[in-house]
């Protein structure tokens, strides 16, 4: 579990009004001039802060590689905006916004934009493209219906964003029959409170992060200065370290969601292969959730995120009934085929 990736921002395709029929809609008058498009940056990348979310907006002009910006014009006017970079892997590349101006939307543009994607994907030897999003979100329909024209992958869910209270996570973790050994008779395993790691803990940590399972954005240490101890905590057998749970304030839109509440992003937990189907993970948030109930109020506000296929399960059969809200993400993606 940990913080959720970047989003798509996919404004760039018209939603059919319900109840309208396609057959009654009007198809907008055809483009007088064509499309032209180019890598743009710097004070050029400035014409089209108004095409993005406001926070990618804010700072378009210092957009630099490896991420890279792609604008299409119709004559001198900005018409459409598209942001990639890095995936998971170098054989990837990662989709992270596409836009479409109102007043040139339903031309083209936004299939324009995705061409010129692979056109950029297969210079630079990539072999898959991938754009994240979740269902809910303004013109996810349209867009797949793009990217199905395309012929990209059927969205498939790739992880879950859940919200709570504390004092209710805690609650409903801890009447899981799993948990319930653990805080019964947790034998040599203890739940300790954070603190600075020892030259031993930072052994156990090369040797955690060896294992095939751990993933880089598990890694901690870039925002260890923020990590909140009342809440966050290290597991651990006979005091050898064997896994982490990693809590920070809230930051940016969670901030204004539940402004008048405190509440904590749980961006980093991991456990030590051996014990995945042991419970011990979950026994560890009934304690982070529980500490920080106890230390803020069981109406604070917790919040994580998970891609293992297991956690999501987990988390729909044992959080998701009591959650505040809980969002599916999805992906659609693409692989290229040489030439």
């Amino acid at each position: 579990m940990a913080r959720a990736p970047s989003l798509l921002y996919a404004s760039a395709f018209n939603r059919r009004f319900e109840g309208q029929s396609s057959a009654i809609m009007r198809a907008p008058p055809a483009l007088r001039s064509p499309i032209s498009t180019e890598r743009i940056f710097g004070d050029r990348a400035a014409r089209f802060r108004h095409l993005t979310f406001p926070r990618l907006g804010a700072r378009i002009e210092q957009i630099a590689p490896p991420w890279f910006l792609i604008g299409a014009w119709v004559d001198d006017e900005p018409a459409g905006l598209m942001m990639a970079g890095p995936g998971v892997t170098a054989a990837d590349m990662l989709l992270k916004s596409v836009s479409v101006a109102p007043s040139f939307r339903r031309r083209g543009i936004g299939r324009h934009l995705l061409q010129e994607l692979e056109t950029e994907a297969r210079a630079r030897k990539v072999s898959r493209i991938a754009a994240r999003f979740v269902p809910t979100m303004k013109l996810a329909e349209a867009f797949v219906s793009l990217t199905s024209h395309l012929k990209w992958e059927r969205p498939r869910t790739v992880s879950l964003n859940l919200t709570g209270e504390a004092g209710l996570m805690a609650q409903s973790g801890g009447e899981w029959p799993g948990v319930k050994t653990w805080l019964s008779d947790p034998g040599e395993f203890t739940f300790e409170p954070w603190r600075p790691l020892t030259v031993a803990d930072e052994e156990a940590m090369a040797r955690l992060r060896a294992q095939s399972a751990f993933r880089s954005y598990l890694e901690f240490t870039g925002f260890a200065a923020a990590i909140d101890p009342a809440c966050s905590l290290h597991i651990r057998r006979s005091g050898a370290l064997l896994g982490w749970i990693a809590a920070t304030p809230f930051q940016g839109a969670m901030v204004a969601r539940y402004g008048n509440r405190i509440g904590r992003h749980y961006r980093s937990a991991y456990v030590d292969e051996s014990l995945w189907r042991s419970a011990a993970l979950i026994a560890g948030y009934y304690h982070a959730f529980s500490r920080q109930g106890e230390t803020y109020g069981n109406d604070s506000i917790a919040t994580y995120f998970t891609d293992f296929p297991g956690q999501m399960a987990l988390t729909r059969r044992r959080f998701a009934s009591m959650a505040l809200s809980m969002e599916e993400i999805r992906e659609v993606a693409k692989t290229l085929q040489p030439g």
